[in-house]
């Protein structure tokens, strides 16, 4: 982790927003950097879970989405051979 805090309320510099998550079930790592989402993400595009489609249905949270993970597999595998 370095020099940087875990919990997205604790900043060590002036120039760092505040982020109340006392609300919040979710506590997410925030921080600022050089390089934006790039540096969480580095150009990687993970598949979503055949789940993550139908959180509604399976869980009770959000909503199902109108495509399913069929509807998308010809795009992944188009990426996935395009890079």
């Amino acid at each position: 982790m370095g020099p940087w805090h875990p919990s997205p309320r604790v900043r060590q510099s002036p120039s760092d927003y505040p982020v109340d998550d006392s609300n919040s079930a979710m506590k997410p790592m925030m921080f600022s950097g050089v390089g934006g989402s790039t540096i969480l993400y580095g150009a990687q595009w993970n598949r979503f879970l055949i789940s993550d489609f139908v959180t509604r249905s399976i869980d009770n949270v959000g909503d199902d989405w109108p495509l399913t993970y069929q509807d998308l597999v010809p795009y992944y595998e188009r990426v996935e051979r395009d890079r």
